[in-house]
């Protein structure tokens, strides 16, 4: 399965084609946790989003000034 997102896709189309990917291996019982699918979803797009990716991840982060 080629998830990569493609030239001409607008990414509103290429999330619900993901959606739907992963609706389908829940039918078939599999687990995906929120982070697999998240990293499915910065994976299958173009590299122009990859600071979208580093912003989330940051935002995601316990940051602190110190370590307790």
């Amino acid at each position: 399965m080629n998830t990569q997102q493609k030239l001409s896709t607008p990414v509103k189309d290429h999330m619900i084609t993901l959606m739907g990917y992963v609706i389908e291996v829940m039918d078939n019982e599999a687990n995906l946790d929120k982070n697999t699918q998240i990293e499915m979803v910065f994976e299958s797009l173009f590299k122009v989003f990859a600071s979208f990716q580093a912003t989330f991840n940051v935002g995601n982060k316990n940051l602190t000034l110190y370590n307790s």
